[in-house]
């Protein structure tokens, strides 16, 4: 009997994508708060795509724009012992790519640095987990003191990205003439920058080497739409408070790397239709459950209503 919350009982096989189960871990030696090196920089190289000539391969990549860092977790079956002690390196850094439904071509969800590294027996089997983590640590560490009057948005937040060795800020929805009225700060970067973003209506997250920002009931500009011919899986609405009032929806579909956090989004459910069928959504967080060797192969979104973030 087909699940009352499920929108197709194979919608990857009845949908019009057609890409694979295809996972690219590339890592260099590189340590963080370095410049993204060239993709011909790599020291390791390693595709999985579930046929016999690849290892087994899986992982959950988490992104954000809710001031929390990017993290993953990677799993690599039966390595070589010459390759685990490469991944046990200090100061390496990580990429993960995966097959573009459409195009098939590789692209990455996830760029950051590898934590740790730690391999277990299972059976007969050998298990490499890494862990990893963008930019955590300069976030998280760096203690600053931050003073600002009456200056420009844009200038304070290029200002975070210095002290953060980020190359890049990236503004969406904000008029040019935004103004910081008033800021004072000593502590985490990261604290620094939620304090800014309650206090001038935004939110936030790193991309990459990129810092984000996009004012409250804003998008990126770039609208996805999801419906059970394009991979979408199950919606369900996201309820709170205690008459229960719709804030948003969650959505499982097909991984697709092009999708971000911030991004609008526009789903058509056939069997929620009444609550979860709606154009004014904006994509908060996106958890990545792929695996070349397991039955888990998901973009978990979760939506919230425009008019409603930052009320």
């Amino acid at each position: 009997m087909e699940s009352p919350v499920t929108d197709s009982r194979s919608s990857l096989a009845t949908s019009t994508i057609v890409g694979s189960r295809r996972i690219q871990l590339l890592v260099f030696p590189v340590e963080e708060g370095v410049p993204w090196p060239r993709r011909s920089e790599y020291a390791l190289d390693i595709v999985a795509d579930g046929s016999r000539d690849t290892i087994g391969m899986s992982c959950v990549v988490e992104k954000s724009i809710q001031g929390i860092p990017n993290a993953s977790t990677v799993r690599l079956w039966n390595l070589s012992e010459e390759t685990r002690e490469t991944l046990s390196l200090k100061g390496l850094q990580a990429e993960i790519a995966i097959a573009d439904p459409y195009s098939k071509n590789l692209q990455t969800i996830f760029r950051g640095g590898i934590i740790s590294c730690i391999s277990d027996r299972a059976g007969a089997d050998i298990i490499t987990t890494l862990y990893l983590l963008a930019n955590v640590v300069t976030l998280m560490t760096t203690a600053s003191s931050f003073g600002f009057d009456r200056t420009p948005l844009k200038e304070v937040l290029e200002s975070f990205k210095t002290k953060a060795n980020l190359k890049k800020v990236r503004m969406y929805g904000f008029d040019n003439s935004a103004v910081v009225p008033r800021f004072s700060y000593q502590g985490s970067l990261v604290n620094a920058l939620n304090k800014l973003a309650f206090q001038e209506s935004f939110s936030w997250g790193v991309e990459g080497y990129e810092l984000v920002a996009l004012a409250d009931e804003k998008t990126t500009g770039n609208v996805v739409e999801f419906t059970p011919d394009t991979g979408l899986i199950r919606a369900v609405p996201i309820l709170a408070g205690p008459f229960y009032a719709q804030t948003g929806v969650s959505v499982v579909s097909y991984p697709c790397a092009w999708v971000t956090p911030g991004d609008g989004l526009k789903v058509e459910s056939k069997i929620n239709a009444k609550t979860c069928n709606r154009n004014d959504l904006k994509i908060a967080t996106i958890k990545y459950n792929l695996s070349t060797i397991e039955d888990q192969w998901t973009m978990e979104s979760t939506c919230f209503v425009k008019s409603l973030i930052g009320a």
